[in-house]
């Protein structure tokens, strides 16, 4: 019952930050698209799509650990490769 209880913690807690990750890029792609909004530094729309399908990978990989689908171990390893292609919306160079 206690290792039920950590997943749901972190899965709860991974599908949060998922989320923000892909309203926050969605949002900046309608910014640079739709609105007369000046940036001074714009990411290319193709970085914000691809953040936005590594939020959502990170939603499903979240929910296959509230349903223990998979172990601890295995989502700690995917959403962390998962968040460090993410970096922020930053591109790795």
């Amino acid at each position: 019952m206690k290792g039920y209880k950590v997943n749901k913690i972190l899965g709860l807690i991974a599908i949060c930050i998922n989320v923000l990750l892909v309203l926050e890029s969605i949002y900046l792609l309608y910014a640079y698209n739709f609105t007369g909004i000046l940036f001074l530094f714009m990411y290319p729309n193709w970085v914000l799509v691809i953040n936005a399908l590594l939020g959502i990978i990170g939603i499903y990989i979240s929910i296959l650990l509230l349903k223990n689908m998979i172990g601890i171990k295995l989502f700690l390893i995917l959403n962390f490769c998962i968040m460090g292609d993410y970096d922020r919306g930053r591109v790795i160079r």
